[in-house]
């Protein structure tokens, strides 16, 4: 469920209006696209909500019902707006956005929904550290705001994953180095027995290792002065992103130790998507080894979008939490304080 507190209700109306503001002064063309979508979320790490036909036929042009499996589902819901307004971006070739609604099943607790609300855009003809420069200009304009209680001065800090892991974790992403520290701090339990612990840890993926030492040790210290940037992820962290000289070029926003944003700068070729595909859904099988796994069905009008276009236009994009953001801005430290989180108690 998503449900403002209605005393916050007046606030958020001109949060939303200070956004559009922001994007229509610098031209950018605002989207909506369906919130069903017949394609499941392709990374493998966020699950989808399943949409089914209910067996209460109320108009005769309802299509007859079937049973459905958990395989064989009528539709989702949306994880991310990324993909349809990547298609449109293949066409537009111009500056999108969108504020959507998304949903995420199994995200609850005292900074996570299952219901959000979510800002995308992609910025043409603009690296990383491009998108940055205009991340860095959206903040400051909103935290300027009448509503705002959080100021910050001077540009944004920025550093690179190596460098925070050095700082805080006192590691490097190498494997070995990441399996140490999580032995160390005991960021992976497998019972008390040592051995074990160093047996099974063996088995856990490069990737896991990587947040288990990266939002235990490294998140709570960023952004604790103000909007920061941390860029250059590992490759294995690349998802859609391009991967150059050893390392993944995308970023992620923190302020007061939340994670505020997701951005990439983004793959183009048609070869690119679907290796990445492909990468996803073996990822999600072998998650899925105790249950059964949601067959992935690649959007094959996004691919062929592609194809016909030579690829996706030169660009970066960027997911960034409206709730999480509006959160901060107004010094709050939990979403049930601006939103009625009830249903998941």
């Amino acid at each position: 469920m998503f449900l403002i507190r209605p005393e916050f209700c007046e606030l958020y109306s001109l949060f939303l209006r200070d956004l559009r503001t922001f994007f229509q002064k610098l031209n950018f063309l605002e989207i909506e696209t369906p919130l069903l979508t017949r394609q499941v979320n392709i990374e493998a790490h966020i699950d989808s909500f399943q949409v089914y036909r209910a067996n209460v036929r109320k108009s005769p042009h309802a299509p007859p019902w079937h049973a459905k499996t958990r395989d064989n589902p009528d539709a989702y819901l949306i994880t991310s707006p990324e993909f349809a307004l990547k298609s449109l971006l293949i066409q537009l070739k111009r500056n999108i956005y969108q504020i959507a609604h998304c949903f995420r099943a199994g995200e609850i607790g005292p900074l996570h929904m299952e219901e959000f609300l979510l800002l995308e855009w992609y910025f043409i003809n603009a690296d990383e550290f491009v998108l940055m420069d205009q991340c860095e200009e959206l903040l400051f304009f909103m935290s300027q705001r009448a509503y705002s209680k959080a100021f910050f001065q001077g540009s944004l800090k920025r550093r690179s994953v190596q460098s925070v892991l050095k700082e805080y974790a006192n590691c490097t992403w190498a494997r070995d180095d990441l399996e140490q520290v999580c032995l160390e701090k005991d960021l992976i339990r497998v019972g008390d027995d040592k051995l074990k612990q160093s047996q099974h840890i063996r088995d856990v993926s490069t990737t896991d290792l990587f947040h288990s030492v990266f939002i235990n040790l490294v998140e709570p210290h960023l952004g604790l002065a103000g909007p920061e940037f941390v860029y250059h992820y590992p490759p294995e962290l690349a998802a859609f992103s391009r991967v150059e000289n050893g390392y993944a070029r995308r970023f992620e926003i923190y302020w007061k130790g939340l994670e505020l944003a997701n951005a990439y700068y983004e793959l183009s070729q048609k070869e690119e998507y679907l290796s990445c595909f492909r990468r996803e859904h073996v990822i999600r099988q072998k998650i899925a080894q105790e249950s059964p796994a949601v067959n992935m069905q690649i959007d094959e009008d996004f691919i062929k979008l592609l194809e016909q276009n030579n690829g996706l236009p030169e660009a970066s994009g960027i997911a960034l939490g409206l709730d999480r953001l509006f959160l901060i801005l107004l010094g709050e430290k939990s979403l049930n304080a601006v939103y009625n989180l009830s249903a998941y108690e």
